[in-house]
This record gives C-alpha cells, sequence and structure tokens, in this order.
C-alpha cells in the first residue's frame, strides 16, 4: 500500500475513487464531503433531501463525479451522528468500505481521515481506519500491496 499526504484540492487528485465521510447531523456536509458537495454544485446536499442515499452508520453511497473530478466516482460512507461516532465505529465503517472496494475492483483512492467531533486523538482515529480498512481488504482475500491509497 502506498499512502501519500497530498496538498491538493481534491478536483485535481486522480484515482479510481474518492471515499469521504457524510454525518447525519451534518447538513450540508462538512469537511471533504462538503468540499465535494460544492464543487458537484449542490449534488449531494440534493441527493440527501431526496433520500436518495443515506448517512446512517455504515450506509454507503456510489456516486459518479459527473466529470468534474479527475476520479471518476465518490463512495460516500455513512458515519451517523457525529456526536456517536467512536474510533471502533470508524474501523468497521472502513472494514466494510475496503470490502465494497474490493467488489468493484478498486485498487487506487483518495481519502481523508474522518473527523471525530469532540475528540482529539487523530492517531488512533487513523489507526482504527487503516486497520479496519487492511483487515476489510484481507477478509476478501485480497493482497494489500494491491492498493494504492
Amino acid at each position: 500500500m502506498v499512502i501519500q499526504i497530498l496538498d491538493q484540492p481534491l478536483w485535481r487528485i486522480e484515482a479510481q475513487i474518492i471515499v469521504l465521510c457524510l454525518y447525519s447531523d451534518r447538513r450540508p456536509p462538512h469537511g471533504a464531503a462538503g468540499f465535494a458537495d460544492w464543487y458537484l454544485c449542490g449534488f449531494i446536499s440534493r441527493l440527501l433531501r431526496a433520500e436518495k442515499i443515506s448517512t446512517t452508520t455504515k450506509e454507503q453511497s456510489l456516486l459518479a463525479t459527473q466529470g468534474r473530478f479527475r476520479s471518476p466516482k465518490i463512495l460516500l460512507l455513512g458515519m451517523g451522528e457525529s456526536g456517536k461516532v467512536t474510533p471502533s465505529l470508524i474501523y468497521s465503517i472502513w472494514y466494510e468500505a475496503a470490502r465494497t472496494l474490493c467488489h468493484i475492483h478498486v485498487s487506487n483512492l483518495i481519502t481523508t481521515i474522518p473527523i471525530i467531533y469532540g475528540e482529539n486523538n487523530v492517531r488512533e482515529i487513523t489507526v482504527q481506519m487503516m486497520q479496519g480498512f487492511i483487515d476489510g481488504i484481507e477478509a476478501e482475500h485480497k493482497n494489500i500491496r494491491d492498493f494504492t491509497m
């Protein structure tokens, strides 16, 4: 696995997919998902209002970026209420996300570290996210070396 820290806008980075988090009590979306929503002219917000996608914990939504990003797809991960997100929940969300990514044959992705509002332990959040991701890939009998993040 290759992990790069990039100081570039999401729309400039080329990958197979962008993976972003959505919180049920953060409307319009915040963070990187909010930026993606803005760059897609409110597309994510419109889908949320029309109840076409969900922010329920562990819910996943796959969207086309409509040519507005160099990555053709976005996978949105439902995080539930921001105040109820824990590092262990992040583990399970990323475990399921990794399995989904394996099923749709993704090997190159862009993402951000999930936000836990009121939590400052970025190290623990990152560890749980990466461990869930690795375990999810292994559950699908894939090799972690086949992924670029």
